[in-house]
């Protein structure tokens, strides 16, 4: 399997270059006929011994095209996939507007399947969250208690936006603190390091978003109140009608 991730907005040009370049195929240019870009790409996988074509944020390629475009984009696709020779299978992994342009076209749509993946939930997550914070931190060979996992493990769901991604990502940013921390603190006698805290949580959280005690959620007393979103000290981030998000809407959100 091979993944290519578009950058921002991505023509199909622009995706084909990458996609080639990125199975070894430097190229400048390529044709603008999509069958003829679905064929070099289908190629150079089977060059490579690829079978499966992963597009990450594929929406990238969707969003700044027109109906026509979007037309190339997706027989590109059911290209690589109906090909006799070497049929390609796709992995396509994006947001929810992803899904309204592939049922647009019933090929391809029939030819895929689609898998929802909701939001963390802190009743059903919080557990699992638990479990990758101490696989994290026993990586980086760091202790990490059952009782400050129950803690955490809420909080770190919360200031990921109820998704698994960025959850993992304030985990990371918590063990690179407290790592940091441990190495200004190294002797020449070598002590064990210090485990990972709620402090190094809260402190990777304010260094990443700028907001004062009472809107981090690994700080304020009521932290489901805070707003995952919200960044630096400015006035409050409102919706389109006037009105503060609720955090706790996202709970479910995809």
């Amino acid at each position: 399997m091979v993944t290519v991730k578009p950058e921002g907005a991505c023509t199909l040009d622009r995706f084909a270059i990458d996609t080639l370049r990125k199975l070894g195929m430097p190229v400048q240019d390529v044709p603008r006929q999509e069958q003829r870009m679905a064929h070099m790409v289908r190629d150079q996988l089977r060059l490579m011994g690829a079978k499966v074509l992963h597009i990450d944020e594929a929406h990238h390629i969707t969003q700044p095209a027109n109906s026509i475009q979007i037309k190339k984009i997706l027989n590109t696709f059911k290209c690589l996939m109906i090909d006799d020779e070497w049929p390609i299978g796709l992995i396509l992994s994006g947001i929810p507007e992803l899904r309204q342009v592939l049922e647009g076209e019933r090929q391809v749509a029939r030819r895929l399947a689609f898998v929802p993946l909701a939001g963390l939930t802190v009743a059903s997550d919080a557990r699992k969250v638990g479990k990758i914070v101490q696989q994290l931190a026993g990586l980086a060979k760091l202790g990490f208690s059952t009782v400050q996992t129950d803690v955490l493990a809420p909080r770190i769901i919360h200031a990921g936006g109820y998704q698994l991604g960025c959850a993992i990502e304030r985990i990371h940013e918590a063990i690179r603190v407290r790592l940091k921390r441990n190495l200004s603190r190294l002797s020449t006698d070598t002590p064990s390091p210090d485990p990972l805290t709620l402090d190094d949580f809260a402190t990777a959280y304010a260094r990443k978003t700028g907001v004062e005690a009472q809107d981090n959620p690994f700080l304020a007393h009521d932290w489901e109140a805070t707003d995952p979103f919200r960044v630096l000290n400015g006035p409050q981030r409102t919706d389109d009608k006037g009105d503060r998000p609720s955090p706790r809407s996202t709970k479910k959100g995809g």
